[in-house]
């Protein structure tokens, strides 16, 4: 029998590149920027799973915004309708599982679950494309690893 919680949770660490991408939001030098690159490194200290920032999951410059358009994988074009990334203000947290992404839709709800409870009790204003209209029901979203937070 576990003495108590603490013999059973894995620790995880933020890698190299997870801790580039993350940085790579403060590019826009807004203090609510700082707010969420904190909530990300220290929810890696409570996550029930591991996760990564792939390369764009940070900051995105146009460029890069209406490659991913022109791809099919988001739905701003970086022009016309900007994405949060552009401005600092998203993340996108991709669980690691095996030791690379994973895009398996429970293990991103699961993890989108998770990261919504941790902001929410840090009194975090966020929000998730697991649930875009914050109804609770993070099946109706289909970008379940993007998180973007209110520029207050």
């Amino acid at each position: 029998m576990y003495k108590n919680m603490e013999d059973v949770m894995l620790e995880y660490k933020l890698g190299n590149k997870t801790s580039k991408n993350l940085k790579s939001i403060l590019v826009s030098g807004k203090e609510v920027s700082r707010i969420l690159v904190k909530a990300v490194k220290d929810f890696i200290d409570y996550t029930p799973m591991d996760f990564c920032i792939i390369e764009n999951g940070g900051f995105r410059t146009t460029e890069m915004q209406r490659l991913l358009f022109d791809k099919g994988v988001s739905k701003c074009d970086g022009i016309n309708n900007k994405s949060y990334h552009q401005t600092g203000l998203a993340v996108d947290l991709v669980p690691w599982i095996n030791n690379r992404p994973s895009w398996n839709r429970e293990n991103c709800l699961f993890l989108a679950g998770a990261f919504l409870s941790y902001c929410k009790r840090m009194k975090i204003p966020i929000t998730s494309g697991a649930d875009w209209n914050g109804d609770g029901n993070l099946k109706d979203g289909w970008d379940p690893c993007h998180f973007q937070i209110k520029d207050i």
